[in-house]
């Protein structure tokens, strides 16, 4: 069985981020699709413009878990820097909406940013 990783997680965030974008803004999705798709966000259209960005964000989040999931399949691990954005986009995240998911963000980076100090500390100790 293969262990959970930060990428991991980042790609499951995406996944229920899109899960609950789709749930609570189906009607509006559904007028996107009826409206032909192409052009169909308007400035005109707050909740249109709002669940189009949250789909995005979450595919994001999934395009980042995918990243970071390739670099620990391969022996590497997220670097600290991603890490540090992928906090930061956390905290202020939280901080403007604090009723959000964005606090979940600030675990996986520290996460991410201790499992680079680890693989520094054992390739340290065996050389």
């Amino acid at each position: 069985m293969k262990s959970v990783t930060p990428g991991l997680l980042v790609i499951a965030m995406g996944i229920v981020h899109n899960l609950v974008g789709i749930a609570v803004g189906y009607e509006f999705i559904a007028d996107i699709f009826r409206d032909g798709f192409f052009a169909a966000v308007r400035d005109d259209q707050p909740w249109r413009n709002a669940i189009f960005w949250f789909e995005i964000f979450g595919i994001g989040l999934m395009v980042l878990g995918l990243s970071w999931h390739e670099t620990e399949r391969s022996g590497g691990h997220p670097g600290r820097r991603s890490a540090v954005l992928f906090g930061l986009l956390g905290l202020i995240g939280g901080m403007i909406v604090p009723a959000s998911g964005f606090w979940l963000a600030i675990p996986i980076a520290a996460w991410a940013w201790r499992r680079e100090d680890l693989s520094s500390t054992s390739l340290q100790a065996m050389a």
